[in-house]
């Protein structure tokens, strides 16, 4: 999860599911008034898709916090991926 704060026309929130590669395979991103848009493999809502590289690690991603933008990255379970997964899908 990444959760990305002061900007107001992107995510606030970005679930990814990554495979073993680190390559994402599902992803949800929810924004401030609440909106979700999801990608996989076969498409999605998400402008862009799935990442084009590999996700890093999770220190690698809170290392590139800014001054104008903070990542917070933490590991959730494959069951709370589902729910926002689901939740996602269902809201589209």
């Amino acid at each position: 999860m990444w959760l990305e704060a002061g900007l107001t026309d992107e995510p606030v929130i970005i679930y990814s599911e990554l495979a073993e590669d680190g390559y994402e395979q599902r992803r949800v991103e929810v924004y401030v008034n609440g909106r979700e848009l999801w990608a996989n493999e076969s498409g999605g809502t998400v402008p862009g898709g799935l990442a084009e590289k590999p996700v890093g690690e999770l220190e690698e991603i809170r290392a590139a916090s800014t001054e104008e933008a903070v990542f917070v990255a933490l590991s959730i379970t494959e069951g709370e991926f589902e729910h926002r997964w689901v939740e996602a899908r269902s809201a589209t």
